[in-house]
């Protein structure tokens, strides 16, 4: 976990440009960019899984989430548990239930809050959330659009939005500014039924996190 005490100077102005500050570089004003991860006030290095289907951002999630306490499925076997299907995706009540078999502890929390979101981070816990994402349709506004739900791992968070592992993105965690997560906050379920603010929160405190990014493996 990273926190702002580790964060050098240089760091620190990079942070300011990064989070919409504009800053003077040879007497020009620089455009805003995404924020680094050493701008997080806190932030839990998740797994990076790509999803290996369209319909299977949830399958990845829960292969990070379960990577983390040591407990290892391919995607495959994964999406076959959980029932995933095109179109329909994962259903999320497949994911608490097997979580719930593994030992965990496993729940949907409903009008989640940004605050609520940084607690559970602070408690080294990475909540899943549901979100509207990946829109094929650029002139769709995300408040109104109900048809494109997509799994992520809120991570960490900055001062202006959250850090997230998107099972659709390769090879880099993400980002969402506050502003816009709000507005995309929310998913209907496959009974119909929708979802404000909602996330999974899985986890087991008596579970140890074994999952350490900065070690290196044999190859066996």
């Amino acid at each position: 976990m990273i926190t702002n005490t580790s964060i050098s100077i240089n760091e620190v102005f990079f942070c300011k440009f990064s989070q919409g500050e504009p800053v003077m570089s040879n007497s020009k004003i620089v455009d805003d960019s995404p924020p680094i991860i050493q701008c997080a006030r806190n932030f839990i290095h998740v797994p990076l899984c790509y999803q290996e289907t369209e319909y299977t951002c949830g399958v990845a999630c829960i292969q990070s989430i379960l990577a983390r306490y040591g407990m290892y499925y391919r995607q495959s076997a994964l999406a076959d548990i959980l029932h995933s299907q095109p179109i329909l995706g994962t259903d999320y009540k497949s994911i608490l239930y097997f979580s719930e078999l593994l030992g965990l502890n496993a729940r949907i929390e409903e009008n989640m809050s940004i605050e609520d979101i940084k607690k559970y981070i602070d408690e080294d816990i990475a909540p899943i959330l549901i979100v509207q994402a990946w829109r094929l349709e650029d002139d769709i506004e995300y408040s109104l659009d109900w048809k494109n739900a997509h799994y992520i791992i809120a991570c960490g968070y900055y001062d202006n939005g959250i850090y997230a592992m998107d099972p659709n993105m390769l090879g880099n965690y993400a980002y969402l500014p506050y502003s816009e997560l709000i507005t995309r906050w929310h998913a209907v379920d496959k009974d119909e039924v929708r979802h404000i603010r909602s996330g999974l929160i899985i986890e087991n405190k008596n579970y140890p996190i074994v999952y350490k990014p900065e070690k290196i493996k044999y190859i066996r």
